[in-house]
């Protein structure tokens, strides 16, 4: 909840990007669904990255974010390396607009992604 009362699930209380970047509030983020997936990365996320198709990235003081196009399924892919969350559709993450190393400014097709779809 937000300090006007609006809650990142309910979408009455949305607004456009540019109209949340002349906020006084503070800080920008996204709901995700409507064809657009967020990736939590904890750990090496060089190493998932490589995996990954070429997508747009941003690094955060807990995790990298990684944005991309698709319809995943929420879950959480742990392996020795890396531990992976796929964020739910309706659920807000923060967008800090600092890529993560020379991550691109597109989204790539998520749905490829073998890993991410295992069990779908």
């Amino acid at each position: 909840m937000t300090p006007q009362g609006h809650a990142a699930t309910t979408p009455d209380t949305w607004t456009t990007h540019t109209q949340a970047e002349r906020s006084s509030i503070g800080g920008l983020g996204f709901v995700v669904g409507a064809g657009i997936v967020c990736l939590l990365v904890r750990g090496d996320a060089g190493l998932l990255l490589n995996q990954l198709p070429i997508t747009y990235a941003e690094a955060t003081a807990s995790c990298v974010r990684v944005w991309g196009d698709g319809e995943l399924r929420p879950q959480r892919v742990r392996g020795p390396e890396f531990d992976v969350e796929v964020l739910a559709p309706g659920r807000y993450a923060p967008v800090t607009g600092v890529p993560h190393s020379d991550a691109p400014n597109i989204l790539a097709d998520l749905n490829r992604v073998p890993f991410l779809n295992a069990g779908r």
